[in-house]
């Protein structure tokens, strides 16, 4: 989890860079989304909290590295389409108990 987290910080620095200074952030993305897409694929099979706090985090990462502008690592079908299967998966997955605190309301994200 250290090694998601120091990934995800990575990614941040980034984040609201233009294209010009995004070059580093692409070598990353190119990288490092492959492995995060089977680590996704194996997480999904578990149902622990740890799995989807791990997803959770993993998710983040692909937001923060896509929300200025799509990695062009993204430009093909066949690199977006599992992202977003992995996306819709997670999505129909039943909501944690981990997410609500007592009052019921979710907990603040990390």
């Amino acid at each position: 989890m250290t090694g998601l987290l120091s990934l995800k910080g990575l990614v941040k620095k980034y984040e609201y860079e233009m294209e010009e200074e995004r070059k580093p952030l692409l070598d990353i993305i190119k990288l490092n989304f492959p492995i995060l897409g089977g680590l996704v694929d194996a997480l999904l099979q578990q149902h622990s909290d740890l799995a989807f706090e791990i997803l959770h985090i993993i998710c983040k990462i692909f937001y923060l590295a896509n929300q200025l502008i799509i990695s062009p690592h993204f430009n093909s079908k066949e690199a977006l389409t599992p992202w977003m299967g992995l996306f819709k998966q997670i999505l129909d997955n039943p909501l944690r108990k981990c997410l609500f605190t007592l009052s019921g309301r979710t907990k603040p994200a990390h």
